[in-house]
């Protein structure tokens, strides 16, 4: 997409009974077919299931509302689908995300977010501080495969002509995420968290990217009265579709611990006959 754009999941495909595309259709974007053609580097190494960032309360500086309830969603995402880490009030400061956001394949963030068309671009908020884009671009390559911001207008910012959007969601991108789920819009929380925890069950049942998000939306669709695209097409997928990779090194491991504990075992029962 070059420039503002609507999510292809809230047009309406039938207009007697306004049933969307969403219904028969799981969407996903890319910046560019160069990007979504490109051949990740598979790395063999261990990495952490899932990094979970809530502020919950800001620093008064910062002078944004708190996010209520956002820390329980984080918990429930680790407890439920994944293992991994949660930061939460003071513990999700910027330099503790910076600290840890490469040690993880999923990186979910329960933040407040700005579109921002000036130097440093748009931005992220922490519990202390925030994140610019201009920031985001000079840290380190990730190793995640998913950055999930469920935070308002992450995938909004300066237009750079040939270039698109230069969003949070971008720097992600540039950082070699390979997938990000981004906002379009100044989203409504409670539906934004609801979907976020649905889509990280699908996902964690083994579908495709593409297909947890339509899933997630069509869940929260079928047990709301808020119907309205406004509260669940913010969220769009772009980049890798696919499903998220197995870490084949974290399971050859297992399989020679588990190997181990067997030959222990079985010399301690021949010691004691």
């Amino acid at each position: 997409p070059d420039g503002y754009f609507i999510p292809f999941n809230a047009l309406v495909s039938d207009n007697k009974t306004n049933q969307y595309t969403l219904q028969d259709y799981a969407f996903s974007y890319a910046y560019s077919a160069n990007l979504l053609l490109k051949k990740e580097d598979t790395k063999w190494q261990f990495r952490n299931n899932l990094l979970a960032v809530s502020p919950v309360n800001f620093k008064k500086k910062l002078d944004v509302l708190p996010l209520t309830s956002s820390d329980i969603s984080a918990e429930n995402i680790k407890d439920k689908y994944f293992s991994g880490k949660c930061l939460a009030n003071e513990e999700a400061s910027k330099a503790n995300f910076i600290k840890n956001a490469g040690n993880y394949k999923f990186i979910q963030l329960f933040t407040h977010g700005n579109a921002d068309s000036t130097e440093d671009g748009s931005k992220i908020y922490f519990q202390d501080d925030i994140l610019t884009l201009k920031e985001l671009y000079s840290l380190e390559k990730l190793h995640a495969d998913l950055v999930v911001l469920s935070a308002c207008q992450t995938n909004l910012g300066r237009i750079a002509t040939g270039e698109g959007v230069m969003s949070v969601a971008r720097g992600f991108a540039y950082l070699d995420v390979p997938s990000t789920i981004s906002t379009l819009w100044s989203v409504e929380t409670l539906a934004t968290y609801k979907i976020t925890e649905a889509f990280y069950k699908y996902l964690h049942e083994g579908f495709e990217k593409d297909i947890a998000l339509q899933m997630a939306q069509k869940e929260y669709l079928q047990n709301t009265d808020e119907t309205m695209p406004y509260y669940w097409s913010a969220m769009v997928l772009v980049g890798k579709a696919d499903k998220t990779p197995i870490n084949l090194l974290f399971y050859v491991a297992l399989f020679l611990f588990l190997i181990c504990i067997f030959i222990v075992v079985k010399v301690i029962k021949l010691r004691s006959l």
